[in-house]
């Protein structure tokens, strides 16, 4: 390059063969790209000559292991060595404010690096993918880390955050799994999403007193944390999943004066017990998914704490309590469950919980996986949610007249015997997710007596061993998607229906040819003999009273599995 050159061009050298280059004293600029590819040149001097250097200058020298950026230069571009694999060492002298975005991105070899003091931002990606370099000094003049500033950067052990730093953007540090401990300077404000995600060797960290606000996935992943968590009384919110997948954090002290903790915050963490701190406006139960946390008490402002169709199981709960002052839920009757107040909707039981008188609704998946084998449900429930008591060891039921609708799989994969209902009920399953039935069980379930106001059954799980059908018209079954038939018993199943249907005298021709009944290979008749009381309850052991069929004819024997008439009540022999 002749001496008189003052400015080298844009993509003057782009691509270009040559091995080694000398740029004269006297030249001002090197334009944008015009290095860039040069993959044999493997010393670079810049003059004290140069105030400029365009984006992407040097960009994919491969063969590139120093340079050093003079005092003179007060611009450096975008992505200026980024992809220069053999860069080991880099020396800044010049004072900069500015390290721009993905400076040295990719700069595998990149080890030692000196920064200027005088720089107060570093760039989106800047050092990202710099898998050699494992420590940093950050000069005391720093505000602000930008996006993904040192993702990946899996050798980095050490990094000491200066005074000044005031905001850490997204993935910062993410991926960065050979760093150990960070202390936070007090002046930092926020630690943004994802900043620390799967820094898996991450032990120990220092909350900073200023600190208002970790989002989400800031430390997920963060396995080897294991300090206990102490939140400075600034702290406002906890993002989503902020410490989620932290299996080592056992202990968490939240600070008075929180308004917010996301969604999944703690969730499959080490987390054994936690209190909420009367301040919190926000929080969702599956903050503590799958932790060691066993009881939790509800503070007062809390006003949702469901995510619908986040939060399957509530088993790992023995206690659930709510501030009498709460608005919105409440524990009446110390029921250790979380009940809606307005609706009477109970949403979420533990395993001591009981169901008070008054509950109107018994929520999806509210007494999920709990390990209950019995269960009372008051004369005030309406309806039983979706999966409301879905794989438990419930034996015995007694579904109480006030209950007009039972979802789908409320009672799937119990330990169910015997199945009373009552006069009122009007549906048995819901269309949406009924391939496991209503009520699935291992056992034998002893015959069932469908109440006559029964409009519509969409797949009963176990088929009874015998089915006795009040009502003159054929109950409806239901469509899944608009084409596939659900039948009222035995849909879904492999094995076909052994089980005898005994339906209304008269109205077995409408059985017969109905689609969603006409699977039952036996189906019978009964007549109902006026003057007789129309419940039907177990045979009375030991009764010395004539026994009659539904015919009216005398039964002398003992009597099969069935109904017959004992003193003027209709019995059922099971």
């Amino acid at each position: 390059i002749p001496n008189s050159v003052t400015s080298i061009g844009d993509y003057a050298f782009y691509d270009g063969n040559v091995t080694s280059i000398i740029i004269p004293n006297g030249v001002i600029n090197i334009g944008n790209h015009a290095f860039d590819s040069c993959s044999w040149i493997t010393n670079m001097v810049i003059p004290d000559s140069v105030t400029s250097i365009g984006d992407e200058a040097f960009e994919c020298c491969n063969s590139l292991q120093s340079i050093t950026i003079p005092a003179s230069v007060t611009t450096i571009g975008v992505s200026v060595f980024s992809r220069c694999f053999s860069l080991k060492e880099v020396n800044i002298l010049c004072p900069i404010t500015t390290l721009d975005n993905n400076t040295f991105s990719n700069c595998n070899n990149l080890t030692t690096i000196t920064l200027p003091s005088t720089l107060e931002k570093i760039g989106k990606g800047a050092f990202s993918n710099c898998y050699n370099l494992t420590t940093i000094a950050l000069p005391p003049t720093l505000e602000k880390i930008e996006e993904m500033t040192f993702y990946n950067c899996q050798n980095l052990t050490t990094i000491i955050l200066p005074p000044t730093l005031k905001k850490i953007e997204k993935k910062a540090f993410c991926n960065c799994e050979s760093l150990t401990t960070i202390d936070f300077p007090d002046g930092l404000d926020s630690i943004n999403n994802n900043s620390f995600e799967n820094c898996k060797s991450l032990a120990s960290i220092r909350l900073g007193k200023g600190l208002a606000y970790i989002g989400h996935n800031a430390f997920n992943g963060c396995v080897s944390l294991t300090t206990d968590l102490h939140c400075p009384e600034s702290l406002v919110k906890i993002g989503s999943y902020a410490f989620a997948g932290c299996t080592n954090l056992k202990h968490v002290e939240l600070n008075d004066g929180l308004e917010a903790i996301g969604d999944g915050a703690f969730q499959k963490s080490g987390l054994e017990s936690i209190e909420l701190p009367k301040s919190l406006k926000e929080f969702s139960l599956n903050a503590v998914y799958e932790t060691g946390v066993k009881h939790l008490y509800i503070p007062p402002l809390i006003t949702s704490l469901f995510r619908i169709g986040e939060w399957p199981s509530f088993n790992q709960f023995e206690t659930l309590a709510v501030d009498p002052d709460n608005t919105v839920y409440d524990t009446r009757q110390n029921c250790n469950a979380i009940i809606e107040t307005a609706s009477n909707t109970l949403k979420a039981g533990s395993k001591n919980a009981t169901i008070p008188f008054g509950v109107e609704i018994i929520d999806n998946f509210a007494f999920k996986e709990l390990g209950l084998t019995e269960i009372e449900i008051p004369n005030t429930v309406v309806t039983i949610g979706y999966e409301a008591f879905y794989d438990n060891h419930i034996r015995t039921l007694d579904i109480p007249p006030s209950v007009r609708t039972i979802h789908a799989c409320a009672f799937a994969r119990n330990d169910i015997e015997e199945i009373n209902f009552h006069e009122g009920l009007e549906q048995i399953g819901t269309p949406e997710k009924v391939a496991e039935g209503v009520f699935t069980s291992p056992n034998t379930i002893k015959p069932v007596v469908i109440p006559s106001t029964v409009k519509r059954i969409s797949n009963f799980g176990s088929t009874p061993s015998e089915v006795y059908c009040k009502a003159t018209t054929a109950p409806d079954g239901s469509y899944y998607d608009y084409y596939v038939l659900i039948t009222c018993f035995g849909s879904f199943s492999n094995k076909p229906i052994t089980s005898s249907l005994y339906v209304p005298k008269g109205s077995g021709a409408l059985y017969l040819v109905n689609k969603f009944w006409n699977n039952f290979p036996y189906i019978d008749e009964y007549g109902f003999a006026t003057g007789i009381d129309d419940a039907i309850t177990d045979m009375e052991d030991g009764s010395k009273a004539p026994i009659y069929d539904l015919s009216g004819r005398r039964v002398t024997d003992t009597p099969r599995k069935g109904i017959y008439i004992q003193n003027g009540k209709k019995y059922i022999a099971k």
